[in-house]
């Protein structure tokens, strides 16, 4: 069954590294990130978009982040993927 992991902005999501690290490393799991939608905006000024790449897909999308949205978040527990989630 698919796992959800929930953390907090405590560290400012400084501990996110970590927590991804010990996923992969320790467990074999990759979780998708849910993230803000203001991750997903166009254009070089978006937090996303860190390399303004013309691509179409922010730094987030390329490492495997969805929009969080609760039609997203039942896909990924509906196709058996593990998610991440920074409430």
């Amino acid at each position: 069954p698919p796992l959800l992991f929930v953390a907090n902005h405590q560290f400012g999501g400084l501990d996110l590294s970590m927590i991804l690290a010990q996923c992969i490393e320790e467990r074999g799991i990759m979780p998708r990130g849910l993230a803000h939608p203001i991750l997903f905006q166009s254009g070089s000024e978006a937090l996303g978009n860190i390399g303004g790449s013309n691509e179409g897909l922010s730094e987030f999308e390329t490492f495997g982040a969805v929009m969080v949205t609760p039609k997203n978040y039942y896909r990924l527990m509906e196709t058996g993927q593990n998610a991440l989630l920074f409430p």
